[in-house]
C-alpha cells in the first residue's frame, strides 16, 4: 500500500514501511536517544546503526 500511494503522489524515491520506522529512530535519537536503545527495540529488518540515521540524526 506504501509504494502504492507513492507511485501515486509520483514519488520517485524507493519507499516502503522501514522508510518511516527509520525516520523514527533518527528523530529519537536527534531528541537525546541512545543508540544502544534503539537497537534493542528496533524490528527485525531495521538497522539503527546504519550510515544514514548516522547523518539523519547528526551523529
Amino acid at each position: 500500500m506504501i509504494r502504492r500511494r507513492a507511485k501515486h503522489a509520483d514519488i520517485k524515491t524507493t519507499i516502503g514501511c522501514h522508510t518511516f520506522c527509520s525516520t523514527g529512530i533518527a528523530a529519537y535519537l536527534e531528541n537525546g536517544g541512545t543508540l544502544e536503545h534503539a537497537q534493542q527495540v528496533c524490528p527485525p529488518g531495521v538497522d539503527p546503526d546504519c550510515r544514514l540515521l548516522d547523518e539523519a540524526s547528526g551523529l
